[in-house]
């Protein structure tokens, strides 16, 4: 098309993507046409950077969030835990088991749901962003592997810094709770 004078003038292009690729693309282009200007709009890719940049931020504080209201979520889990699991610790004490074998069995449960929960949370995750960069930006959002063993490692720190209330465990006695008393 560059090549029809008195035709065509003005040639515009919307091109997706990140703003190296677009400037990539840029410079190509006028690689290949010489003879004409090729340019891109600023103004738009530079709103899109800032469009970016405060959905990032909002995004990083919405994680933040999300981090501060799960160990809360998984503070009140290990209290009921611990209170509907009042009787299988007095026997399992009462059989002779230690303290530090009892709140390592409750330990490694939430260990083991937080792994697994990290490990769905950030396939989701990664589906939803792939597809949420594709629908808003038309580009799908590029994974950093870095972020999914770093979730998951924040979920298990999640689950058991949230173990506190375990430590009320230590203090069952199995003969009160076989008497029934609270």
């Amino acid at each position: 098309m560059a090549g029809l004078p008195r035709r065509i003038s003005l040639i515009q292009l919307s091109v997706t993507g990140t703003p190296e690729s677009i400037n990539a693309f840029i410079a190509s282009l006028g690689q290949r046409l010489p003879g004409a200007d090729v340019h891109g709009v600023k103004q738009l890719a530079e709103a899109e950077g800032r469009i970016y940049d405060r959905i990032s931020g909002l995004l990083s504080a919405t994680v933040l969030l999300v981090l501060i209201l799960t160990s809360l979520c998984v503070m009140a889990g290990m209290s009921n835990v611990a209170i509907e699991r009042k009787n299988d610790v007095g026997l399992m004490k009462a059989i002779g088991g230690s303290v530090d074998r009892v709140v390592n069995l409750f330990l490694t449960e939430a260990i083991l749901l937080g792994v697994a929960g990290g490990v769905i949370g950030s396939a989701l995750g990664l589906a939803t962003s792939m597809w949420l960069g594709k629908a808003v930006f038309g580009v799908a959002a590029q994974p950093r592997w870095i972020v999914y063993p770093v979730s998951v490692a924040l979920t298990v720190i999640v689950s058991v810094a949230s173990a506190f209330p375990l430590r009320r465990l230590a203090s069952v006695r199995p003969a009160s709770v076989f008497r029934g008393e609270e």
